[in-house]
């Protein structure tokens, strides 16, 4: 397993010195979400230019790209654009930065969404796969509390709904434990066939509001889930999305954990 990072989860908004810091500690790896308070791929040219300079300056792989693709109810006039536009712009800007994967999230689920809604739901979803499929590019699945891929039950049904071999989960066991699930075992015990990258970090269940923590300090039993992953044979990434403020310090103690974890289960 890999150590990597979301970028903007060091520095909010300064990409050239999230990098220098993760670099500094041996990270190569890196997401890709927001650049310069801008959402990817929605850069100017010049923009890209820069970010291609700085993965070359600093000598960084990129892991996966996260446009926020659904992150937007079924109802959303902006639908299209996410299906296409802005799909496709994910895509090219993929191919300029040699990484295939994306990172797209389940559809907001409204108040008055139906249950027999999510045949649809697949459907979209499984339309912009076969779409990414076309050009060889997998696309990541994320759970998360209030999308309609929220509990790992519902995640699995999506997953299994469209049925293609590029869609994978981005397994987020803190995103989980916002549902009130416990993602480990209970959790990762109905998604694990399907992982195909993990977001690192830690969280507490509220009823109307999940406080993120630093890893360890929350309710993911992060060292019983990292032994799981290496007992199926998993060696992607594990990638360390900070979440709570101070972003830099608790991203530092992230990784420390993080690393601690990987020394244990490899001895």
């Amino acid at each position: 397993m890999k150590i990597g990072a979301v970028t903007d989860e060091i520095f909010a908004a300064d990409l050239e010195k999230s990098l220098a810091v993760a670099t500094e500690l041996g990270i190569e790896n890196f997401e890709l979400r927001r650049l310069w308070n801008k959402r990817v791929p929605l850069l100017t040219e010049k923009e890209i230019s820069r970010l291609e300079g700085l993965i070359s300056k600093y000598q960084v792989k990129i892991t996966a790209l996260s446009p926020g693709i659904f992150k937007i109810p079924l109802s959303s006039p902006e639908l299209a654009f996410h299906k296409g536009e802005l799909l496709a712009r994910t895509i090219e800007l993929g191919k300029r930065l040699a990484v295939k994967r994306i990172i797209i999230f389940g559809i907001k689920r409204e108040k008055r969404d139906q249950p027999k809604l999510l045949t649809e739901v697949i459907q979209q979803i499984r339309d912009i796969t076969e779409q990414a499929r076309e050009e060889g590019f997998e696309i990541l699945l994320e759970n998360e509390p209030g999308w309609w891929a929220d509990t790992a039950e519902h995640t699995r049904q999506i997953i299994t709904g469209v049925n293609l071999s590029n869609f994978r989960l981005n397994w987020d066991p803190g995103n989980l434990v916002c549902t009130g699930q416990s993602p480990y075992p209970e959790g990762y015990q109905i998604v694990k066939d399907y992982v195909g990258n993990v977001h690192f970090k830690d969280a507490l269940f509220c009823p109307d509001n999940c406080e993120w923590k630093p890893a360890g300090q929350g309710e993911v039993n992060w060292s019983g889930q990292i032994r799981a992953l290496k007992d199926i044979g998993y060696q992607g990434m594990i990638t360390i999305e900070t979440h709570c403020p101070p972003l830099l310090d608790n991203f530092r103690l992230n990784y420390l954990f993080l690393k601690n974890l990987l020394n244990s289960v490899s001895d």
